[in-house]
């Protein structure tokens, strides 16, 4: 496999303690940025029900060859979870731009397991998990500021909508891009990442990196930990929730399988 973005559930105390060992828990917030400070007291027993609740843990994926359409048993079982109540694996499609992308969107919906709590929209965001174009330079298209009908390439920005240059090519020719578009306008949402409120506008993609701490509802709310694998990294994936299951071998399109190559002789 080339490269693998898994979002991985934490509880509150968890994303807490993440962020304050990276350095990146805030030490001065305003507490309408928090969600939870907004909430009738009716609901507040209802967000403290959703945060209990398991999550599913999601797995994006991107192949090595586009043309394999299945994995074999012996990648499934040390690299890939199957697709269960606990995990949720998404494969990575061509789109008419011509980009290769795995995309889901995050919010109350079957892709997260958040199934009941209203006040999470059904698409808060959408992480992405895509291969540079354009000879391997990194390309997210964006809207332009200035005039919402353009679109503008190559510039990533982060949480607060400053534009970040992008990778060098020559980092990138085979590197997988991970990245987080918002589906709510800012003002809208709690949706912080990295102890970030975010603020950049809808059509904006902001990279993230492996190890960051997404959170749904403010700091440490509904949070998910990135796990970024490219192709020859050493790290191992998270331990699976699932037992093994059968899987069926790889095989390319327009490959002949083994009885019907007897039949060709």
């Amino acid at each position: 496999m080339t490269a693998k973005l898994v979002l991985l559930p934490l509880s509150k105390g968890e994303s807490r303690k993440l962020l304050k060992d990276s350095g990146n828990y805030p030490q001065n917030f305003e507490p309408g940025q928090e969600g939870i400070a907004n909430l009738p007291t009716a609901e507040l027993e209802k967000a403290a029900q959703a945060y209990k609740r398991p999550r599913k843990t999601i797995t994006l994926i991107l192949p090595k060859e586009i043309n394999i359409i299945e994995l074999d048993s012996d990648e499934v079982d040390d690299e890939i979870p199957v697709r269960d109540e606990n995990n949720e694996v998404i494969y990575s499609k061509k789109y008419q731009d011509g980009s290769i992308a795995a995309r889901v969107p995050l919010g109350r919906n079957e892709s997260t397991g958040i199934d009941q709590w209203t006040k999470i929209s059904r698409a808060l965001c959408e992480v992405s998990l895509h291969k540079p174009i354009e000879g391997g330079k990194v390309v997210i298209d964006l809207l332009d500021s200035a005039d919402n009908r353009k679109l503008k390439s190559d510039t990533p920005v982060d949480y607060n909508n400053n534009k970040r240059p992008s990778p060098k090519s020559g980092d990138n020719d085979k590197a997988a891009v991970a990245s987080l578009g918002m589906r709510k306008s800012a003002g809208d949402h709690y949706v912080w990442l990295d102890g970030q409120l975010i603020k950049a506008p809808l059509g904006r993609e902001i990279e993230i990196q492996d190890g960051s701490i997404l959170s749904l509802f403010g700091v440490t709310g509904l949070s998910y930990q990135i796990k970024l694998y490219q192709d020859g990294d050493k790290k191992k994936s998270p331990k699976k929730k699932s037992p093994k299951k059968q899987s069926p071998k790889k095989r390319k399109l327009n490959t002949p399988t083994k009885n019907e190559e007897t039949l060709i002789k």
